[in-house]
This record gives C-alpha cells, sequence and structure tokens, in this order.
C-alpha cells in the first residue's frame, strides 16, 4: 500500500495538471478569440481589391517592421486558417508535454520502482500529437489507432476545433464548476463558468449547437446493489455538466452510448437521451441551480512495469 505522504504528494502532481491544462486552455482560448476579432475588422474594411489584398500581420509595439502576405483573412484567420490551426497545434503540443512532465515527477517521487500513469485517452492523444506535429495528415499508425479520442480518419487532414479541446478535457475529467484545486503551490482555482453576457438559446437547431463530447459510467455502489448510470457531456458552445441519468439497459448498452445523427444520445434497446433535455440540465447547473448527487469519476489510471504511452 502506499504511503500517505507519497498518495498526498501524487494527488498534489495530478491537481498541477489539472491547473496547468486550464491554464493553457486560457492562452489557447486568448489567441483563437484576438484572431476572432482581427477576422471580424478584416471583413468590416476589405480594401478595394480583397482577393489580391496583402493581409499585414500584427503590428506589435515593440517593432518598426511587420510582415505582409499575399493572402486573403479567411485564408489566415479562418477556422481552418493557418493562424487559427497554428494555435491549436501548440496548444496539443503544451498539453502533451505538461503531461508527460507530470507523470515524470510521479516516476522520481516513486523512485527505482516509479512508473508513469497510462491513461487510455492520453495514449491516443500522444497519437493525435505526432500525426498533427510530423504530417498534419491522419495515419494508420497512430490516429487510426485510437480508441476514445476517435477524431480523425486514417488519410484526413487534421483540422481541429474547440470541440477537440471539449473532448480531451472531458474526457480527462478536467472540465469542471469553480473548485479549489489544491496542490503543492496551495490552493488555486481551476474552474469552467458561465459567460456573464450568456444567453440561453430558444432552439439548439438554430445556433447550430450539438454534442461534441460524452463519457460515461457505471456506479455499482447503488442502493440495495443497483446500478447507477453517470453521464458527462459538453456541447459546441461549451455547456457542460455531468450526473445520474434514468435508462433501463444493461450496463454493456450504456457504456456504448453514442451521439447519432438527430443529436441524441441512444443505447441500445431504444432507449434515448433528448439533447434538449440534457442541455437544459447543463444550463441550469451552470447558472446556479445545482444539486448535490454522485458524480462521474475520472478516467480509468493505472501504473505500468512497462510505459505504453
Amino acid at each position: 500500500m502506499m504511503p500517505s505522504e507519497t498518495s498526498r504528494a501524487i494527488d498534489y502532481i495530478e491537481a498541477g495538471f489539472h491547473y496547468d491544462v486550464n491554464k493553457a486552455t486560457v492562452a489557447l482560448f486568448y489567441l483563437l478569440q484576438g484572431m476572432e476579432i482581427a477576422s471580424y475588422m478584416y471583413q468590416e474594411d476589405p480594401g478595394e481589391n480583397r482577393v489580391q489584398q496583402s493581409l499585414a500581420g500584427p503590428r506589435l509595439t515593440h517593432l518598426k517592421t511587420f510582415p505582409a502576405v499575399s493572402t486573403t483573412g479567411m485564408d489566415m484567420l479562418g477556422p481552418n486558417g493557418e493562424a487559427v490551426q497554428l494555435a491549436f497545434k501548440g496548444w496539443v503540443a503544451d498539453i502533451f508535454n505538461k503531461w508527460e512532465k507530470s507523470r515524470a515527477k510521479t516516476r522520481e517521487l516513486l523512485g527505482e520502482e516509479g512508473i508513469p500513469v497510462e491513461v487510455e485517452c492520453m495514449g491516443d492523444f500522444r497519437h493525435i500529437r505526432h500525426d498533427l506535429i510530423h504530417s498534419g495528415s491522419a495515419t494508420k499508425d497512430h490516429s487510426g489507432k485510437c480508441r476514445v479520442l476517435k477524431w480523425f480518419k486514417p488519410g484526413e487532414q487534421m483540422i481541429l476545433t474547440t470541440g477537440h479541446v471539449f473532448d480531451l478535457l472531458n474526457q480527462m475529467s478536467l472540465i469542471s464548476p469553480p473548485v479549489l484545486v489544491n496542490s503543492a503551490c496551495g490552493q488555486r482555482i481551476a474552474s469552467w463558468m458561465l459567460a456573464p453576457d450568456a444567453i440561453k438559446p430558444a432552439s439548439l437547431e438554430d445556433e447550430q449547437i450539438r454534442i461534441v463530447s460524452i463519457r460515461t459510467s457505471v456506479d455499482t455502489d447503488g442502493e440495495q446493489g443497483s446500478n447507477r448510470y453517470m453521464i458527462s457531456c459538453v456541447f459546441s458552445d461549451g455547456i457542460f455538466g455531468q450526473g445520474q441519468v434514468n435508462v433501463t439497459v444493461e450496463p454493456e448498452q450504456y457504456l456504448k452510448g453514442a451521439v447519432e445523427e438527430d443529436g441524441n444520445i441512444a443505447f441500445g434497446g431504444g432507449q434515448v437521451l433528448d439533447i434538449w433535455k440534457i442541455y437544459e440540465a447543463c444550463y441550469g447547473y451552470l447558472s446556479g441551480d445545482r444539486q448535490d448527487g454522485p458524480g462521474i469519476e475520472g478516467p480509468d489510471a493505472r501504473y505500468m512495469k512497462e510505459p505504453s504511452i
């Protein structure tokens, strides 16, 4: 059995990783927001000949020159543009580097027998990082092997979105309401919250809001041996939540639940969770209508004799 001091130190390492990932995601969103603003400005004042106009780079205050290239604003600043995708690529590389550092700290803490933690979705993330950095296209030897983060098929160009960010954070249980993260550096806030100007949509179809990540688990410690079916999900607009759902399916069927073309979550035996009802519950929770209840556990993790990722 692991000594309590060692166990506490490992908890601090995990909490530090949680905090660092959220901080890196804040930095990513700052970059994306800046490019979104620049894109709007470009569209408002495109110039006389938009197609052939040279796009000026940011005029940083400490520089007296700046680059300009013959391209359009959307080619550089749109969702698929080089600037936006470069920001996502940097985030992927940074997050995986933080994960490797946290595992190295755990290995050092445990001494000669120390071995890094294995988490399946971070193994997937390593494959995605490899393809993204080395070629920008998914390969069967890496992204094609992913079992949790099934983002790209072999041969596809890897275009990242905030939905991919949400999926990783959800699968790693790193997206949560306001909480204090206790780490070796003390208490630090690492949380997600509803934007002050957020307005609940009248329908999801009008704003093309969809579910971008789900994670299911079955708690077998319910009353009188009953199972509790837990779910954690995130929508494309960042609304998220987790809790217990009422379905009458076998645990194996529940764990295979998937988002259907109509946006609802379907399980075997004709059981369906309505997307709008899930959204309402998640939005209500973030806006203050919170109810205590069982929470969904984080991803399975284990110490491996031989690291596989």
